[in-house]
């Protein structure tokens, strides 16, 4: 893929539709810097796209349901991979 604004690249990846409807909800609320550096990792590693989608999935899940444990694990999860991504 080519390098696209993080709406175009999600739009033509090959997530499933209700995973591309996360990540409008998702593109909504996340400034464009964030949005950015995720649109870097995954022109860097395409396979990273899936990781993030799974991991904004069960972080709404999380927040749906209240489980503020469940919640804080995953957010330190993300901030793992962030971190060894950055290295």
């Amino acid at each position: 893929m080519s390098k696209l604004n993080p709406q175009s690249f999600i739009q033509e990846s090959g997530l499933s539709g209700d995973d591309k409807k996360v990540w409008d909800e998702a593109l909504a609320v996340i400034d464009d810097d964030e949005s950015q550096n995720l649109l870097d990792i995954f022109n860097e590693d395409a396979d990273q796209l899936q990781w993030f989608t799974d991991n904004l999935k069960n972080k709404k899940e999380a927040i749906l349901s209240g489980n503020k444990e469940e919640f804080n694990k995953i957010l330190d999860e993300e901030r793992e991979m962030l971190n060894k991504l950055s290295q």
